[in-house]
């Protein structure tokens, strides 16, 4: 699993997850080490037998994943909200770019009428054009960091 904090990730895995013959990593997937070492020990516990895949979860509507991220009991500072976003989606876009591995991404969403969250997968033409978005994705978080003060360069670890 990927994506930034409040993003749905636990909610698509205990949904959609759970009657499957699967190991699941639940994190942001803030960096390819992350990856490297998740990775690993998933080839090490099935000795070799499993067939890896990252799951992208984007939130459809930012704000309201920051509304859901200020809601929590489990505080964080506001910076780490923009930095599992952004970094997230530099990793999978990377990921993307320089790996074979299945990649799937989807948008959360709410929904008012059955007050959950519901997820729709996102295709692309190919690899490139689907990092090509995660990085247009990147630009726009980036701006809306900065206007509220933080400056997340995808640099950062």
């Amino acid at each position: 699993m990927a994506g930034g904090t409040a993003s749905g990730k636990t909610e698509y895995a205990t949904s959609y997850l759970t009657k499957k013959d699967q190991l699941v990593y639940d994190g942001t997937l803030k960096n390819e080490g992350g990856f490297v070492i998740k990775s690993k020990n998933i080839q090490k516990y099935t000795k070799g037998r499993a067939k890896l895949k990252v799951v992208l979860i984007l939130p459809l509507d930012l704000f309201k994943s920051l509304d859901v991220f200020f809601a929590r009991e489990r505080k964080m500072p506001l910076e780490n909200f923009f930095f599992t976003q952004i970094k997230s989606k530099h990793t999978v876009s990377k990921l993307l770019e320089n790996t074979t591995t299945r990649v799937e991404i989807y948008v959360s969403s709410y929904r008012k009428d059955s007050e959950r969250l519901t997820y729709q997968r996102l295709t692309f033409k190919s690899r490139r054009k689907a990092s090509e978005f995660l990085q247009e994705l990147i630009k726009y978080e980036r701006e809306i960091a900065l206007e509220n003060g933080f400056d997340i360069s995808v640099g950062r670890v």
